[in-house]
């Protein structure tokens, strides 16, 4: 996975380009903005910054972490509207900090994680949301002419495409479309309170610490 993201880092924003798709990002943008207000966000997963630019308009300050380097390069050389630090870390090494964040957003990350890990995955999110604060997913709904078809299905359960990069290298990623109930089994027990926005082609699931 984090060869296909190092060697797809140059072209991975052409994809919010899919003209399909742009009321759903014009909306979620707009919604990011209210939800991360004033907030200390750790965006998990960072990719190239593109949200990261959108979160900085109205976040306090934001910590933003991936495990590839190429993606952490064209992601620093962007513009930002407050603070904002990146560092190559594992969010397995962030929860050992005992840190903890007003907010944390792990947007398009879920769908990479193995069925198996999903619990685990959890766990080491909600460790570092404080009290009271709040975890944003965001990912990819499967909708057949948008997406990358699904290529094969392993005896677990997860399900992986086969994607070709500009250059022609062509690379198998594991990518999972959960489903509601999957998420709220998974994460709800963390919160008091939890929120779903479905759109044409992404989903926002919003859970509040208890």
């Amino acid at each position: 996975m984090i060869d296909y993201y190092n060697a797809r880092a140059t072209e991975y924003d052409s994809l919010y380009n899919k003209p399909e798709r742009q009321i759903d990002l014009a909306w979620m943008k707009q919604h990011f903005k209210k939800v991360f207000k004033d907030k200390r966000v750790l965006e998990v997963a960072c990719g190239t910054g593109y949200w990261t630019q959108c979160i900085s308009e109205s976040a306090q300050s934001i910590f933003a972490t991936d495990l590839s380097p190429a993606v952490l390069e064209v992601a620093g050389k962007k513009t930002y509207s407050c603070s904002v630090d990146f560092e190559l870390k594992d969010l397995f090494e962030l929860q050992e900090s005992g840190e903890t964040f007003d907010a944390v957003f792990a947007g398009f990350i879920v769908s990479h994680i193995e069925v198996q890990a999903l619990q685990e995955f959890a766990n080491a999110l909600m460790k570092v949301v404080s009290p009271g604060g709040i975890l944003v997913l965001t990912d990819n709904r499967l909708v057949p002419g948008s997406n990358t078809p699904i290529s094969r299905t392993d005896a677990h359960g997860n399900t992986y495409q086969q994607r070709t990069l500009a250059d022609g290298r062509s690379f198998e990623v594991l990518k999972n479309f959960s489903s509601i109930q999957q998420l709220e089994q998974t994460f709800g027990p963390y919160g008091h309170t939890r929120r779903w926005s479905l759109l044409e082609h992404y989903f926002i699931y919003t859970v509040i610490r208890a």
